[in-house]
């Protein structure tokens, strides 16, 4: 367990964890805006239909999805179980499959096309 069920708190320890996340920016991200590697970036936690990382390495697959897991994923899978409890603590009803983590990372008012459902939004930090 790694929340205590106290907002505030619970929001303080999210912000330590995802401190130690790696924000792995792919190039289509960093076509967007350009944000340095050291300042921040955007990156997806959890599974794409994308089967290609390069022309030369491939996404591990997840049998569970039936997906291919991001990088994130791959190299980080003990902050899906930290995801879930916040999840499952604060929004209870709501169904995801990926995460999106920007750090210092500018988005204009845009609409994901392919997005089904409601997306949740939750800020830790300044």
């Amino acid at each position: 367990m790694f929340f205590l069920g106290e907002w505030f708190s619970d929001c303080a320890i999210m912000y330590s964890i995802l401190e130690t996340v790696p924000i792995i920016s792919g190039s289509d991200r960093k076509r967007m805006q350009y944000v340095p590697d050291n300042i921040g970036g955007s990156c997806l936690y959890g599974t794409t239909w994308k089967s290609y990382i390069s022309k030369t390495k491939n996404r591990e697959f997840d049998p569970d999805s039936g997906l291919h897991k991001t990088k994130l994923y791959s190299e980080r899978p003990e902050l899906k179980e930290i995801f879930k409890e916040f999840a499952d603590l604060y929004f209870p009803d709501h169904k995801y499959n990926n995460i999106q983590i920007n750090k210092n990372f500018p988005c204009v008012p845009h609409f994901d096309s392919l997005n089904q459902g409601v997306s949740a939004l939750v800020a830790f930090g300044d």
